[in-house]
């Protein structure tokens, strides 16, 4: 048996702090063990009390380590029974707990004779009944994301539990007589708790987000400190405490305190699998460049590996490097500079820390600070490192020295501010030579990190007074910087490629925005954010017998996709505030890529156990296609213990069915897609998301897509994703997919309205929006109210109103745009421009066209400002006062922008080609683009 997901398992309910039930008698009395192993490693502890129908708890340890932990009840004797499996041929040490008094033992799984059998029980640790007054303690509470209390001596006194209590919000809450003095005479753990939220500014009354400690009658239950509460992050988070670094078999209201304790209370999001920690060094007093090793270890599980070491409440960087714990703990820090810095560590598990954080130790740094090496030496070393063979290491080592320089420089006149560009560029200049030249991931991952550091620096300087060329300067510089992170991310390894280095670079870039050209930014971060959602399928889960790849997805790609799926969370959460708005792209689902294969013919297989861990769709992605995989489609047909099977074929004119093609039609592509259980075809009980590469030429029409629904060929539906170059169609059932060519037809007239040809030619191919002949668009003639009443119901499908009156009497019902009006109307989209008249014909200007868009995505997506926005222009005053909230939305959402002079020219027409590009800009943020 499992020993912890079995614990899980039984105290659930209780989440981790199951131990949190034993109430303290003041009355006691005896309790009796007999434990008993097995060589199986079979284990049975029995024993008797007073107590009747009473709390009982088991802990068993072996060693530090917690083995085996559990609750129970007495019967109507006093009698209690566990029974569990540990491993065989090992020694285990327990306690008992029964209303507050404990019981300790051993027990072993050795053979006879070699010490196992029966154990023996030991003394009780209960102290003898009598009130304490107070007791003195030093106490730390740790938060999961902060420290609430560092730690620090307090007195804790003996008074009534009773008024900071809640109610239980558990099933087994039984009635209460209270907990004050004359229950527990002596101060305890839960005594200290409340003292100490107190000490730290936390109204331990409030159970909202003060603290949440619950009274079930016969225990205590800490439910939540600082707005923290149970299962918060995971199924396993909660609150525990240690005395002294051990972990008490006691509940907090029946550990009795001494003089001089030292106790924490944390927040732990894995339960008991947290690796509670302290931290060392070997130095406290150093000079500066002088290396110290700091040690991290768990009193329970030993050295920590992989925690990174914070300073001052930072991450500790090593030339750019995040410093962590190597296999035994220990870790490396120098310090340039004289003072007094604080060290401390953090570490994550699928982006959850899986660490409490140790009591932090104090360094002192003296004497002078090591003079910075000039960047013509530097120059000069990484030109013969570069020439050099064998020098990688070193050669990346100087770049992060570098860059470690260029951030410490003086930036406070202009001299060092245009000193400090020229630098950046130099360095910018080295990290691409190194990475031509590196080969290791270790390498890339440090270029990487020094591409974001130098960033940050970009974004740091413009904000300062520059000159116009000083700007273009940084922005030049900004972009190779921004290009390089991606180049070297990509080959990094996976310390690299975490979320806080992708909101640090969306954080780095939201500084650059607005001062230097979005178009060039963009791009590159959506193809990043992209990069991040995917995971690979490596060669030893394919199986390719040179006619198929059959691909199968077993929990090692599961567990990677769950960890990207945490990463993809993080990252969201990290910029939601973005100016770039690109949270979009994290919407998607997550990419699988199977790699090539000796044909474009693919099997997937997948059981139900793997399909039932799957929360979120995912893209699966061939060479040849993509299918997306969406888990409740299938959940329903397919029984426990089988296996789904999904087959994604593209096959040539031999393999289409017979009839399906005419020889007069030219065929772009065709694929078979198909998926069974035990060789049997199932229908999902959701459409089927499939896409294949595509490359629509500008102005095309979408090409035809057809599949075979009852041995009739029937079109589908299909639409074309510029950003990915995709022809993405949805199938009601299994089938052949047949794509034929499409045909073009681009406008002439487009000449000076580049930046709105992408929309213009999108919006085209969906229907929505039509030239004024076949070769024309007119971008530059002013579109009136009625026909942007006409393109915001051909968008968006609004439900047909005929039947509903419209009080306009301009809009009379021969009218070819009296639908499309009563539609928007009815859809609180639009309004007319008095009670009775809608003004179709009058062209419609900049500020009711943005505050119409902007309406549409509040009601749509259900989002809007939660404050008021602050408008910039020059001409704000200019706006009508009923439109400003919604244009400053608008504007902050990008759907669209200024005039290039810091105006808005709210009462300007808008043109053809403005509509298709706000349209198109509002149809991406509602479809999650």
């Amino acid at each position: 048996m499992r020993v912890r997901s079995s614990v899980r398992r039984i105290v659930q309910m209780m989440a981790i702090v199951l131990c949190l039930f034993v109430s303290m008698s003041s009355v006691f009395a005896a309790v009796n063990v007999t434990p008993q192993g097995k060589p199986d490693g079979s284990i049975s502890v029995t024993g008797t009390s007073d107590h009747k129908k009473a709390p009982v708890a088991l802990l068993v340890k072996e060693g530090n380590e917690t083995r085996y932990i559990n609750q129970g009840m007495t019967n109507d004797q006093g009698e209690y029974e566990f029974s569990f499996q540990l491993d065989p041929e090992k020694a285990y040490t327990g306690k008992v707990n029964v209303e507050g008094e404990t019981k300790t033992f051993a027990i072993s799984t050795k053979k006879q004779g070699e010490g196992g059998g029966t154990g023996n029980s030991g003394n009780p640790e209960t102290p003898k009944p009598g009130t304490d007054k107070s007791k003195t303690i030093y106490l730390r509470i740790e938060g999961y994301n902060q420290t609430i209390l560092p730690r620090t001596a307090i007195t804790v006194d003996n008074f009534d539990l009773t008024p900071y209590l809640g109610r239980a919000s558990g099933s087994s809450a039984t009635p209460s007589d209270g907990w004050g003095p004359d229950k527990l005479p002596n101060v305890t753990a839960m005594h200290g708790i409340i003292r100490g939220l107190e000490q730290a500014g936390i109204n331990p009354k409030d159970h909202q987000s003060g603290a949440d400690i619950q009274d079930y009658g016969w225990g205590l239950y800490v439910a939540m400190i600082g707005g923290e509460r149970e299962f918060d992050h995971r199924s396993t988070s909660g609150w525990m405490y240690r005395v002294n670094d051990e972990l008490p078999s006691i509940g907090g209201q029946g550990y009795v305190l001494k003089d001089g304790d030292d106790m924490v209370w944390y927040f732990a999001a894995y339960g008991y699998d947290n690796m509670y920690s302290k931290i060392a060094a070997n130095k406290t007093s150093v000079k500066p460049k002088e290396e110290i090793e700091v040690t991290l270890t768990s009193p329970d599980k030993g050295p920590v590996k992989n925690a990174v070491i914070y300073v001052n409440g930072q991450e500790a960087k090593n030339s750019g490097r995040k410093v962590s714990t190597d296999e035994q703990g220990k870790a490396k820090l120098t310090f340039d500079r004289p003072g007094s810095y604080t060290i401390s560590a953090e570490r994550f598990k699928q982006d959850i820390r899986d660490l409490i954080r140790p009591n932090p130790i104090k360094i002192e740094v003296n004497g002078e600070a090591a003079a910075p090496i000039s960047i013509e030496e530097l120059k000069k070393q990484f030109e013969e490192l570069l020439a050099a063979a064998n020098k990688e290491e070193d050669m990346v080592a100087l770049i992060r020295q570098a860059v470690d320089q260029a951030i410490e420089a003086k930036r406070e006149n202009d001299t060092q501010i245009t000193e400090a560009i020229k630098n950046m560029q130099t360095i910018a200049g080295w990290i691409d030579k190194a990475a031509a030249k590196a080969s290791k991931p270790a390498s890339f991952t440090a270029l990487a990190e020094c591409n974001l550091r130098l960033l940050e620096l970009a974004g740091e300087l413009v904000d300062k007074p520059l000159s116009e060329a000083a700007k273009k300067e940084i922005e030049a510089v900004a972009i190779i910087l921004l290009n390089g992170y991606v180049t070297t991310i990509s080959k990094a390894d996976e310390a690299g490629e975490n979320a806080e280095a992708f909101v640090r670079l969306i954080k780095a870039v939201d500084k650059l925005h607005g001062k230097i050209d979005e178009k060039k930014i963009r791009p590159v971060i959506e193809r990043l954010l992209s990069k991040s959602m995917e995971v690979a399928v490596k060669k030893e889960h394919i199986q390719d017998d040179g006619t198929k790849s059959l691909v199968i997805i077993d929990d090692t790609i599961i567990n990677e996709i769950e960890r990207v799926q945490q990463k993809q969370k993080a990252i969201k959460q990290g910029i939601a505030t973005s100016k770039l708005n690109a949270t979009y792209l994290l919407d998607k689902p997550l990419t699988l890529l199977i790699p090539p294969g000796k044909s474009d013919k693919v099997r997937i297989q997948i059981d139900k156990e793997i399909l039932d861990r799957l929360v979120n769709s995912i893209n699966i992605r061939t060479q040849a296609a993509q299918f997306t995989l969406q888990p409740a489609a299938f959940a329903g047909v397919i029984e426990q213990g089988k296996v789904l099977m999904l087959q994604l074929d593209k096959v040539d004119a031999a393999d289409y069915p017979a009839g399906f093609v005419s020889a007069s039609e030219s065929v772009h592509s065709m694929f078979l897609i198909d998926a069974t259980v035990t060789g049997a075809t199932v229908v999902p009980q959701q459409p089927i998301m499939f896409a294949i590469p595509y490359e629509l030429l500008e102005g095309a029409a979408l090409p035809a897509v057809y599949t075979s629904i009852k041995n009739e060929r029937v079109s589908v539906p299909t639409t074309y994703n510029k950003d990915e170059k995709m022809l993405v169609t949805t199938l009601s059932a299994p089938g052949p997919v047949l794509v034929l060519t499409g045909q073009t037809g681009a406008y002439t007239d487009l000449a000076g309205f580049e930046w709105a040809k992408e929309a213009i030619y999108a919006l085209k191919q969906k229907g929505i929006i039509s030239g004024t002949s076949e070769m024309t668009f007119s971008p530059g003639k002013s579109i009136t109210r009625a026909e942007f009443a006409a393109l915001l119901a051909r968008a968006y499908e609004q439900p047909a109103t005929e039947k509903k009156l419209i009080p306009f009497r301009d809009v009379t019902a021969d009218k070819w745009y009296a639908k499309d009006i009563s539609v928007v109307y009815h859809a609180g989209i639009m309004t007319g421009i008095s009670v009775d008249r809608f003004g179709p014909e009058q062209v419609i200007s900049r500020e009711e066209a943005a505050a119409v868009v902007s309406r549409l995505l509040k009601q749509k997506k259900g989002i809007g400002p939660q404050q008021p926005i602050e408008l910039s222009f020059k001409d704000k005053q200019a706006i009508s006062e009923w439109a400003r909230q919604d244009i400053a939305f608008a504007v902050q959402q990008g759907i669209i922008t200024g005039m290039g002079d810091q105006t808005f020219a709210p009462k300007r027409q808008v043109k053809r080609a403005e509509a298709a590009v706000m349209l198109y800009g509002l149809e991406r943020l509602l479809i999650g683009k």
